[in-house]
């Protein structure tokens, strides 16, 4: 589960794959008491219970899960497994309590109370958290020639398959590529002779817990610190780069504690750029600051480990603590491991307003919690938090995991930062990047979007500003047109006390506009505001240190003056604006669609959808509308022509009056993009999935690296394409979206005969009649002698017609055309009995 909204579809898995629980019990959280939450347990008959606030000892659960925690720190410390492996680590050690026999079980295991099975614990004997093994390399088999290369790999063991494979299938991690993989055919290695000398490093032995170890006790020897004595050369830093950076002091007595370089000395500023060799830099290290000579390649040195975005360093977790003085002098001292590798004793309060879930997580783990919890420290409140820092953390690592694979959109590789959209054009020898760049800088420039205080070197931004970061979001468009576009780190910015947000038209609300405009005769036309956001002006005060990508503007200080993308104001502040222009031409929203705006003009009605800066215009003269945007308000508009190609679908009005809808433009960019990743025209099938398929029960090989994004890039434009009508995929699109996250070969081979069926049948779309049904043929007199109220008498046309009697003569009404005059015509008791029946 990656965020709070997911609950609902994790409750929905467990409820799939364990069956439905007697009872839901929680702590109250929003997430696990939503109106979803509800109506899924009102479905299963589930019952709910929550613990009070700050009462967690209520929720027995809470007890296991210290208890898994625990036992997962144990597996890390006696495999060696680095602190970022927490997340498996905590699934291995769960999947074997769960198949522990329990004395409150009447030493049954979990999985055995839960199933009714005796779980085979076969798969939990061969291999432990973290061992090295080895598995075949399907990537690059060795070749029939000798010597070949070797036909193995190794890899770490951390954790149990459960839905891929047969019950002996791990999940590997690869410390070379940085994947997961499931595999089943492991070797391992027992004995000096199963060692593969010819993979490089030679693996060590398979780590194990040591039998005087466990996972009750925290006796931990002193921690010997370690400096980085084989450090290479820097090759020197700007001076005004080091201010405000952080460094790791060597002490006499061996320990190295963190310092601040605050600034330069006076004297020496004008002379920095040119004498590198003598450096005197103003110092913080603790609560004192102090002048200190300095070589410049021991500042370089002292610098050398990377800090964070912000200039500090990271802690990576407390090892141990120690108590100093005695009575009111009494100080409590944490043992940091940093980053850098280094170990520092800290004050408990300087960590804890670094890290205080860090400081907490601590003291619960060693019983301290009631001990350092003060009016300064609210420590216990912290622990209380932990779960939600855990669910935070997972998903901090799902977009890391994101940030390292290749991105493609429509076939092309799309870059992650300036310096990858250089070496792209560098390496395709275009400069399709820096020209898309060069474009997004000066509209921002020609919008008046900063207000510029020049550079950072000899100015300083307003006071009350709020410096944040700028970054550049790149893509390609479905007509392969590359744009970046330059967004702020909002982010970084406080949480808003005013709602920010901002809706857009549905689908849905489109293709009523676009029924209502050919059912009164209206012209339907479509346009686009350019640089919508760059209309309205953002009420935050915060500013930016231009990038590489602002040319010779590099290092100038920009405070924001419009509402540019990632300010978490802006799409409200351009909505805002928006419609007060609208208002200002008479328009007002529709009740049941706020994006849908009105205009009475006497014998109909005008419409225009906004979708954020797209325009869907209704009008017998939508000259006039475009006009009103252009000259009075003085909107840059573009793509303004009669409508045929909305957000991915083709609309057609047929000479018989009927309107089709179909998504074939969008249909031939997936066929392009199909061209472009497989160097072929996708093969035409009759159905999209072979008869009697399964893909769940596909065992073809996993698939890896960029193949896996080739897959979900398949499987996103088969999902947009069913929801521009293109329902007939479905199904068998859903089915193959689910494995997602690990496709087989099979699963890819499936996509591609969806992107065939296609292909195949690209005109298929869906027609509506636009004119008014004839009901002439529906309506007559008889003689009607029976009771006085309308009865259901025939169908003609598809549809239901009802006969009322009044004074001896019976008419045929339409259900479906009703007026308010016939309505009103019957008797009390026709009424109830008509609109009771037309309701059903």
């Amino acid at each position: 589960m990656n965020s709070d909204a997911q609950f609902v579809n994790t409750l929905n898995d467990v409820i799939r794959t364990s069956g439905a629980m007697d009872r839901l019990t929680n702590d109250r959280a929003q997430a696990e008491i939503s109106t979803k939450v509800k109506d899924v347990l009102r479905s299963y008959m589930i019952d709910d219970w929550q613990s009070e606030p700050n009462q967690q000892q209520q929720n027995f659960a809470e007890r296991i899960y210290q208890d898994v925690k625990r036992y997962a720190n144990w597996v890390l410390n006696w495999s060696g497994a680095p602190p970022q492996e927490w997340l498996w680590a905590f699934q291995y050690c769960a999947y074997i309590m769960n198949r522990t026999a329990r004395e409150k079980l009447h030493w049954r295991t979990p999985y055995e109370a839960l199933f009714g099975q005796t779980p085979d614990i076969s798969v939990m004997m061969k291999f432990v958290f973290w061992e090295v093994c080895y598995i075949a390399n399907y990537q690059e088999p060795g070749s029939s020639s000798f010597p070949s290369e070797s036909n193995e790999i190794a890899v770490r063991m951390i954790g149990f398959s459960e839905s891929v494979g047969h019950s002996v299938t791990y999940k590997v991690w690869n410390e070379e590529t940085q994947q997961v993989l499931v595999r089943s055919g492991l070797r391992k290695i027992t004995r000096g002779s199963d060692v593969n000398n010819r993979i490089t490093p030679a693996p060590p032995p398979a780590p194990g817990p040591d039998p005087s170890s466990s996972p009750h006790g925290s006796d931990i020897s002193e921690i010997i610190m370690s400096a980085h004595d084989d450090r290479p050369f820097s090759a020197g830093y700007d001076p005004s780069d080091l201010i405000g950076r952080n460094f790791l002091t060597q002490e006499e007595n061996g320990e190295r504690r963190a310092g601040e370089i605050v600034d330069y000395v006076g004297d020496f500023q004008d002379r920095m750029e040119n004498d590198k060799a003598r450096r005197r830099f103003k110092v913080k290290v603790g609560k004192d600051i102090f002048e200190q000579l300095l070589d410049y390649q021991d500042i370089c040195d002292y610098v050398d480990s990377p800090p964070d975005d912000d200039g500090k360093y990271n802690m990576t977790k407390v090892i141990g603590h120690r108590t100093k003085g005695r009575g009111k002098n009494t100080q409590i001292q944490m043992l940091v491991q940093w980053e850098s590798g280094e170990c520092t004793y800290e004050p408990i309060t300087r960590i804890y307003d670094g890290d205080k879930h860090m400081v907490a997580e601590y003291a619960q783990e060693h019983g301290m919690l009631d001990e350092w919890e003060s009016p300064r420290r609210k420590l216990k409140k912290a622990a209380s938090q932990l779960d939600t820092l855990i669910r935070f953390s997972s998903n901090v690592m799902r977009i890391r995991c994101n940030r390292a694979q290749v991105v493609y959109q429509y076939g092309h590789v799309v870059p992650a930062n300036h310096e990858e959209a250089m070496r792209l054009d560098r390496m395709n020898n275009n400069s399709k990047w820096h020209d898309s760049e060069q474009l997004e800088v000066n509209q921002l420039l020609e919008y008046d979007a900063f207000i510029d205080y020049g550079h950072k070197s000899s100015n300083v931004p307003p006071k009350g500003h709020k410096l944040i970061s700028l970054h550049t979001v790149y893509a390609v468009k479905h007509d392969e047109r590359y744009k970046s576009r330059i967004v702020a780190g909002g982010h970084l910015t406080g949480t808003p006390m005013e709602s920010v947000y901002s809706g857009v038209v549905s689908l849905r609300g489109v293709r009523i506009v676009i029924f209502l405009a050919k059912l009164n005769g209206l012209e339907l036309w479509q346009t686009d505001i350019g640089n919508a956001y760059l209309e309205a002006k953002t009420s935050e005060k915060v500013y930016v240190i231009a990038g590489p990508e602002f040319g010779e503007k590099k290092g100038h200080i920009f405070v924001i003056n419009k509402a540019l993308y990632g300010l978490k104001t802006s799409g409200k502040r351009w909505h805002e604006r928006f419609s007060d222009v609208l208002r200002s031409m008479k328009f007002f929203p529709c009740k049941a669609e706020p994006d849908i705006w009105m205009r009475d003009q006497g014998d109909h009605y005008e419409y225009i959808a906004v979708y954020t800066d797209d325009l869907t215009i209704a009008s017998k003269r939508p000259q006039d509308i475009i006009d009103a945007l252009t000259d009075v308000h003085k909107f840059k508009l573009k793509g303004t022509d009669p409508l045929n190609f909305l957000l991915g679908c083709d609309y057609k009005q047929e000479d018989n009056g009927v309107l089709s809808m179909a998504p074939k433009k969008y249909i031939l960019k997936m066929k392009d993009t199909y061209v472009r990743l497989f160097g072929e025209n996708p093969k035409e099938h009759q159905s999209p999935l072979e008869p009697n398929s399964n893909p769940e029960l596909d065992v073809s090989e996993l698939l890896e690296g960029d193949d896996i994004k080739i897959f979900q890039t398949l499987v996103g434009q088969a999902q947009w394409v069913i929801q521009l009508g293109r329902f007939d995929i479905g199904v068998h699109v859903m089915t193959l979206s689910s494995f997602r996250m690990s496709p087989r070969i099979g699963h890819l081979e499936g996509m591609k005969r969806i992107y065939g069926y296609c292909w195949k049948f690209k005109d298929a779309a869906i027609r509506i009649r636009t004119g008014m049904p004839d009901f002439s043929d529906c309506l007559g007199l008889l003689r009607w002698t029976g009771p006085r109220h309308p009865m259901q008498v025939r169908r003609k046309n598809n549809h239901r017609t009802y006969l009322h009697q009044e004074a001896s003569l019976c008419a045929y009404i339409p259900t479906p055309m009703p007026t308010w005059d016939t309505i009103n015509s019957m008797g009390s008791q026709s009424q109830h009995v008509y609109t009771s029946s037309t309701r059903r």
